[in-house]
């Protein structure tokens, strides 16, 4: 019996993505699970978004303003039915860095193929840090979708991919739009 597709999307790798393709759109309310409808050709794929969650701080403008940002999307996200899993923003002074949002897309990508929880994943990130999960993932025959940009991609991912899926912004618009309000 075939599995339903996972769809597992890196946020903030998503967003870059996006912004730096077509700096207009926002990706805040985008309808993620139409999305994956398209990119699957299934109707009801898993979708688990991945990003590193900013925690308040009223005393910075900057942090509220994006922490305020973040609830949005969290929000539109849990009304889709979508997954979160959150690592965390470590600040260096006026740089802020996410942490262990790749490590834990590459685990469920690896324990997802060992454990035979899904037939075909679609990866929505350009982070190379996630070669060895995708080896793990085509090693245990399961097929492994490297959604990519391009002007945004990553050489290693395409390589060791079993496909690569170009994201064009007809796709996104065909995509749509959601806006729960709270």
């Amino acid at each position: 019996m075939t599995k339903r597709p996972v769809v597992l999307i890196d946020g903030s790798n998503f967003y870059h993505g996006v912004k730096r393709c077509w700096p207009y759109f926002h990706t805040s309310n985008l309808d993620y699970i139409n999305f994956a409808r398209i990119l699957t050709s299934h109707q009801d794929p898993e979708v688990i978004y991945y990003v590193g969650e900013i925690k308040r701080d009223i005393s910075n403008a900057k942090t509220e303003a994006l922490y305020s940002q973040q609830q949005a999307v969290f929000y539109n996200l849990e009304h889709m039915g979508i997954e979160i899993k959150k690592g965390f923003i470590l600040q260096n002074g006026n740089n802020y860095t996410e942490k262990g949002v790749d490590v834990q897309i590459a685990v469920d990508l690896a324990v997802g193929a060992v454990k035979g929880r899904y037939d075909v994943a679609y990866l929505v990130s350009s982070d190379s840090d996630l070669v060895p999960a995708v080896k793990v993932a085509t090693q245990e025959s399961k097929k492994v979708i490297y959604v990519a940009f391009e002007k945004f991609r990553s050489i290693a991912l395409t390589v060791c991919s079993s496909q690569t899926y170009y994201v064009r912004f007809p796709t996104l618009k065909k995509a749509g739009t959601v806006n729960f309000k709270p």
